[in-house]
């Protein structure tokens, strides 16, 4: 057996979906994860909602029904700019208003490829 699923107890015998993510969430608590159900970056099928500047973003295919790692976002979206706040894509980093805020340097958590 998988020793981060030994140390977890996430049971992934029958596959995994949002309460796996959960657990993996309540696990990985200095990470973020994200789950995209498609290249739309309005499709979000899974956000952990949690503070934190380490994400681990996730590609739900639903053919395969397999997670595919995202190593960059805006990349698969084709898009310069990505809000790690809000999970939004713009044009221009100059045009977005998030709220979100980075509470050690108060910058934006603007993320640019």
């Amino acid at each position: 057996m998988n020793p981060v699923l030994a140390t977890t107890g996430i049971d992934l015998t029958n596959g995994g979906g949002i309460p796996e993510l959960m657990q993996f969430q309540d696990h990985f608590k200095e990470y973020r994860i994200v789950v995209f159900g498609g290249l739309n970056f309005e499709d979000i099928v899974f956000d952990g909602q949690v503070e934190s500047e380490k994400r681990i973003n996730l590609l739900y295919d639903d053919v395969s029904h397999n997670y595919l790692v995202i190593n960059s976002v805006t990349c698969v979206f084709y898009r310069q700019y990505f809000c790690k706040g809000c999970n939004k894509r713009f044009v221009s980093g100059v045009a977005h208003g998030c709220q979100e805020m980075c509470s050690d340097c108060v910058s934006s958590t603007m993320s640019i490829r």
